[in-house]
């Protein structure tokens, strides 16, 4: 977070003042009181040279004094140690390790601390463990960023701090798992545990502690406006920042009031960076709505939709108050990704197009060094959520400039590379299937901890929370529980599979390398990036590529994709065909020309991850279903991962259907008689899920007609209605799904509701069962976007089959949606169903 990085170097100074300078209590012989004294008179000082500092900012001197307490504070322990006094020894292993991290030496610092977690422990020290956990996690959350391992110590420092009756080790146990939880993108996680942290503020002999309380909360509002700025959520997006700015002022009144002058500037630029940060919103706003008020956004034929190949506007008009802010407050002069790109933009207006570039990819230098330090998949995922959009501006001038292979580089830089770094290190890291299975339940256990933290994040915010209060202390029991679980789990899995503590950098696919495949696929792809101000259309073949700006704002295509997706996942709902010509001539129809293959891959941004492709109609009044043999992926990258989706003839089928669904059964049935003596069918009852757990692996082709359930609220909970049996609740979440061993898995088809569901990231990070299957090793899957009607879903499941034989998966997806239409001629009926890969 950013309060903490900025003031990283001192840390939660307050907290130390109470935390690490106040000597636990300990048992001395008569001949060990000197050495006691000695050690409490190197910590009273090094604790007034301290207080020194946080009033003066004076670090070089601070640090200066810091060898003198090392050297004093090293010579007690070995006396200690050779009395074998663990908890005199712990206390000066916990100091020790201080003063190293101050010196940002974090993997002594960390040795120490790890010693002290020992010899307290050791000593029944409950304080000095749990200081000694904070400091062990602060030194992976700082040091090796390794914001797994740093929240498995705050956690185990909450356990431990629980018990005291002192509230300051718990105190700041739970804002620094707080930050953990920032990083990792659960903002309600954090936002609830700043709630417990507020909740003992009152108990805490030191005040100053809630200082860094209040800068912490700010941040967590500051991040949640970024994610509201993601989503284009612009009043969202004010409120957080009106609710941050309240933090940061309720810090700054209490470091004046402890006379913590080294703070002052720091809290001021960070409340002149939210006035900016306001003014930019409001511009936003004021431009949506000037957008809102156009009449061009409704073509009729192809010229009415404005195509060219100005991708920057010569110059932009700045408002002279915003301009006159920046210079007054000179808030363009950080090195940070955020000051750069908005130099960026200044450099840009005043129509210094160079300037500009050089700031943007500087900008996103910056991010991918910030990236390569993060060390999981959860980190790295949401790390982009607030800063996609600073990778768009340099892919505009660098497309203005005609680089297009540098700029389609970035753009696949900005797509699903979580996913591709996870996919990337699992080949690495989980050799063999119960490794890949402790990690799917792992994910299980994370997405419940999640979901459970938002329903206490509920409870906790409602004016009658205290008619919740049996409901709160079991969803407390509930995450302690898991998280105990999750913690022994890790254990393990480091054991079996240390390299997946270390994801690897996945290198994105170049746009010679998508030419290549295309070309020995034959087929093309159709590349979108969707701006506030308009659309990036790039259509890349295997010997040519273009590239067009597409004045189609993302207002107006979230707005178009929501109405054309509701008219068609009901079947009582009116098919709105107005915006499926309208979309067709904004997505498909300035690329048209230009395709020549029948295979169309399609890399949907944004809101177009919800839209049925299928049912767009072309002014010849054909739907794009039946034009093209079409797929889609997440990204280029995550697509080269894949193998050409042919056909199936020699798969060995493994099918199961719920008999409480009309026609699954017979559906089922069907689509084995395309696999003679190669399928096993499970039509009776519901498949156990561990049965499917444990076979899924032996087949290449999975087919599935089940309830599925996608959940917003947690997506990776979203689940295959299976069989319950004794170890299992017969919900096949998502999470677990990245446990199955799909290695061989030439196509899963899952013939069920909503299974193509999932939330888009801003960066392109797809949550939900299709990023589960693909992680596990699926090649090709067939997904359904809503509930569809039985008879004409069983068409379709029997129709795809049959021609999958010998045809390439698209051709007979193409097929599938061609034979449907003549019986059931509305999209409804044909539209759901997708298919991910090549």
């Amino acid at each position: 977070m950013k309060a903490r990085a900025v003031m990283r170097t001192w840390g939660s100074v307050a907290a130390l003042l109470v935390l690490v300078f106040q000597p636990a209590r300990v048992s001395a012989a008569p001949n060990e009181d000197g050495t006691i004294a000695r050690q409490k008179a190197a910590i009273e000082a090094f604790d007034a040279a301290h207080k020194e500092y946080l009033k003066t900012g004076d670090l070089a001197t601070f640090r200066s004094k810091l060898g003198q307490s090392a050297r004093e504070l090293s010579a007690c322990l070995d006396e200690f140690n050779r009395a074998h006094n663990s908890a005199a020894a712990g206390l000066s292993l916990l100091k020790l390790g201080e003063i190293y991290r101050f010196q940002e030496n974090y993997r002594a610092a960390s040795g120490y601390f790890l010693k002290a977690i020992d010899e307290a422990r050791a000593a029944g020290d409950a304080k000095t463990q749990a200081s000694a956990l904070i400091g062990a996690g602060r030194c992976e959350y700082a040091g090796r960023k390794d914001f797994t391992a740093a929240g498995a110590h705050f956690r185990e420092a909450v356990t431990v701090a629980s018990a005291l009756t002192d509230h300051t080790p718990l105190f700041n146990a739970l804002s620094w798992q707080a930050q953990v939880e920032v990083v990792m993108g659960n903002l309600i996680g954090a936002a609830d545990l700043l709630a417990r942290v507020f909740a003992l503020a009152p108990q805490l002999q030191d005040q100053s502690l809630v200082l860094f309380a209040h800068l912490d909360r700010a941040d967590v509002f500051v991040q949640l406006a970024g994610k509201s700025e993601a989503t284009k959520a612009y009043s969202a997006q004010l409120e957080s920042l009106q609710l941050a700015q309240a933090d940061y002022e309720a810090a700054l009144k209490l470091a004046h009031q402890f006379g913590y002058a080294t703070l002052y500037p720091t809290i001021e630029q960070f409340l002149r960076e939210l006035t900016f940060r306001r003014r930019m919103v409001e511009n936003n706003v004021n431009f949506s709505k000037m957008l809102g008020r156009s009449s061009v956004f409704a073509p009729r034929k192809p010229s009415d939709v404005l195509v060219n190949e100005q991708f920057v506007p010569d110059r932009v008009d700045l408002p002279a108050g915003l301009i006159a802010l920046v210079q007054k407050d000179r808030l363009l002069e950080g090195r940070d990704a955020r000051s750069l790109v908005t130099r960026g933009q200044f450099h840009a207006a005043a129509g210094e197009a160079d300037q500009a570039l050089a700031d943007y990819l500087k900008a996103v230098d910056a991010l991918e060094a910030d990236r390569r330090n993060l060390r999981d998949d959860q980190s790295r995922e949401e790390f982009f959520n607030d800063k996609i959009a600073f990778y768009y501006p340099a892919i505009s001038q660098l497309l203005q400039r005609k680089r297009f292979a540098e700029a389609f580089e970035l753009m696949e830089r900005s797509r699903s590379r979580a996913m591709a770094d996870l996919i990337f290190s699992k080949k690495l890291a989980l050799a063999r299937p119960e490794e890949q299975s402790l990690f799917g339940e792992a994910q299980r256990r994370r997405a419940e901890i999640a979901a459970l933290q938002k329903k206490l994040f509920d409870y906790r915010t409602r004016p009658d929370r205290e008619s919740f209060t049996s409901e709160i202390k079991a969803a407390e029991q509930q995450i302690a529980d898991l998280e105990k679980a999750d913690r022994e789990a890790a254990a393990r899995l480091a054991t079996k599979a240390p390299r997946l503590r270390e994801l690897i950098v996945s290198q994105p696919a170049s746009l010679e390398h998508v030419q290549e495949i295309l070309r020995r696929d034959g087929s093309e792809m159709l590349y979108y990036l969707s701006l506030d101000d308009g659309l990036i259309l790039w259509h890349v073949a295997g010997e040519s590529q273009h590239v067009r700006s597409v004045l189609f704002p993302r207002s107006e295509l979230k707005a178009k994709v929501a109405a054309l997706r509701a008219s068609v996942s009901s079947r009582d709902a009116k098919f709105d065909e107005k915006s499926a010509r309208e979309l067709f001539l904004y997505l498909i129809q300035p690329a048209l020309a230009w395709i020549k293959s029948q295979q169309l891959i399609l890399i949907p941004h944004a809101e177009m991850n919800r839209l049925p492709f299928a049912a767009l109609i072309a002014p010849s009044g054909q739907s794009l279903g039946e034009m093209f043999a079409l797929s889609d992926a997440p990204s280029a990258g995550l697509l080269l991962d894949l193998k050409k989706g042919g056909a199936i003839e020699n798969g060995r089928l493994l099918a199961a259907a719920d008999p409480d669904i009309e026609e699954a059964r017979s559906e089922v049935e069907a689509v084995a008689s395309f696999y003679p003596n190669r399928s096993k069918t499970v039509t009776d009852a519901l498949i156990p899920e561990s049965e499917v757990k444990s076979i899924a692996g032996d087949y290449d082709v999975l087919h599935l007609s089940v309830h599925g359930k996608f959940t917003p609220v947690e997506p990776m909970l979203s689940y295959l209605q299976l069989g319950k049996d004794a170890g299992n609740d017969g919900r096949l979440t998502a999470a677990e799904m990245f446990g199955l061993p799909l290695g061989k898995a030439r196509l899963v088809v899952l013939s069920a509701c909503e299974t193509g569901e999932a939330e888009a990231t801003p960066g392109n990070e797809i949550l939900g069962i299709e990023r589960a299957l693909l992680y596990a090793g699926a090649n090709s899957l067939v997904l359904s976007s809503w509930p569809v009607d039985a008879a004409s879903t069983a068409l379709w499941m029997k129709t795809f089959h049959a021609e999958a034989r010998q045809k390439p998966l698209a051709e007979a997806a193409r097929a599938a949606c061609i034979e449907v239409k003549k019986k059931f001629p509305q999209p409804y009926y044909w539209a759901a169903f997708r298919l991910v890969g090549r």
